[in-house]
């Protein structure tokens, strides 16, 4: 498409009220609004995309079972991940790491807040 077959298809979706990207805005905006994109955001430097998974889930309160079914891995894998969290986020328990959570913005604070209720048990 030249600049002015895209000029012209530019104006006339903007008259029709619509909004109107480049082909190269367009790839650039599905690649940034898919999950993957999402999950890269939230991560914290040095943390695999896994790790951000099982932290996000620790602060949504989930019990390792049921984070390994979740995620379809095995139990030890998923408490070697909780251990690796801790060890590079130089973290010492759960509460920590959810407070890690809801700082980088893996999960709602809404749901934090339910997760460290004074007297509620944290997995």
């Amino acid at each position: 498409m030249t600049a002015v077959q895209e000029l012209a298809a530019a104006i006339r979706e903007v008259h029709k009220g619509n909004a109107y990207f480049s082909p190269q805005v367009a790839e650039w905006l599905r690649e940034e609004s898919s999950p993957l994109a999402a999950i890269k955001r939230r991560q914290s430097p040095g943390l695999t995309g896994r790790e951000t998974e099982v932290l996000q889930l620790i602060a949504e309160s989930f019990l390792n079972k049921q984070m390994a079914e979740e995620l379809h891995l095995s139990v030890k894998t998923i408490e070697k991940h909780r251990q690796s969290l801790m060890h590079k986020l130089n973290l010492h328990c759960t509460a920590d790491l959810v407070r890690h959570a809801a700082a980088k913005g893996v999960v709602d604070t809404q749901n934090i807040n339910e997760v460290l209720k004074p007297g509620r048990a944290v997995a």
